[in-house]
């Protein structure tokens, strides 16, 4: 029995050493696992900013399409109008040899002539006719010039467009740069949220199977204490039975011996007459 009880008192050492190293244990996984919840969110976090900054991106590429698309459809158009600008310009200078200036001289002189010369009806028929024409042909060089002004405005229009086409195609590549770098970034950030969110079930897992451990062990701890606390308690209910049956046995002997010494006469002390007294009150 003593054994056992020795045994036991060493077991309940060994199961609230056990218990000790587990709880300690237990609450280092819970705090890693707490800074592995903030990196995870942390990494949600950035993820998520990477995923807007993404957005922005591909709308900057679309925007970008759409300027130079813009920019080749306007290019076309003036292109058109510069073409039919040139073929008009072909078909004037064809129709008109003279330089603008000296028609504006040639009429300037005819127009003379008519005011100031005295001339037969046919000569005066014939300025009229040639006035006619250097008007008509007056008009088409004015009309000229400001094809040409057009023409040159043309030119610098599809200058501009050139360059901003050049711009956009420049600010596209950077982007398409910089859209990579957050599609690296982003890829980095997801696969390293998947390892912290695996290592976050694995400790689940592994917390989940320790504090199934601990419950076993607590439960082991508190029957071997209530044995324990059982076993002694029957200890000193036997010690004081035990204490009791021999004060009876010294009572009883004492009463004995002091009820001899009264049959013989002699005196009794005090405490003899109250043994005495209290045997004979028990029974």
């Amino acid at each position: 029995m003593e054994r056992d009880y020795q045994s036991t008192l060493e077991k309940i050492q060994e199961l609230k050493s056990l218990k000790s190293s587990l709880i300690e244990e237990i609450n280092k996984l819970r705090e890693h696992k707490e800074n592995l919840f903030k990196e995870y969110y942390e990494l949600n976090s950035k993820i998520k900013e990477k995923r807007e900054n993404l957005k922005e991106m591909i709308e900057i590429l679309r925007e970008g399409r759409e300027k130079i698309n813009q920019a080749i459809e306007e290019s076309k158009s003036l292109k058109e109008r510069r073409n039919e600008n040139r073929a008009k310009i072909n078909e004037i200078k064809k129709v008109c040899k003279s330089q603008l200036e000296s028609i504006e001289k040639e009429i300037s002189e005819l127009e003379w002539n008519l005011q100031t010369k005295k001339l037969t009806r046919e000569e005066e028929k014939k300025i009229i006719l040639k006035l006619k024409k250097l008007a008509k042909d007056r008009k088409n060089l004015l009309k000229l010039k400001d094809i040409e002004q057009e023409n040159q405005k043309i030119k610098d229009k599809l200058s501009e467009l050139w360059n901003s086409i050049a711009n956009e195609k420049s600010k596209k590549e950077e982007v398409k740069k910089r859209l990579n770098n957050l599609k690296n970034e982003l890829f980095s950030f997801v696969k390293l949220r998947d390892e912290k969110f695996e290592e976050l079930r694995k400790i689940s897992i592994n917390i989940k199977a320790l504090g199934s451990k601990l419950r076993g062990i607590s439960e082991e701890l508190l029957a071997l204490t209530q044995w324990k606390k059982n076993f002694d308690r029957n200890v000193k209910e036997k010690e004081i039975e035990e204490s009791k049956r021999k004060e009876k046995e010294i009572l009883s002997k004492l009463a004995q011996e002091a009820k001899e010494k009264l049959k013989r006469g002699e005196k009794l002390s005090f405490e003899e007459l109250k043994v005495i007294y209290e045997q004979e009150e028990k029974v």
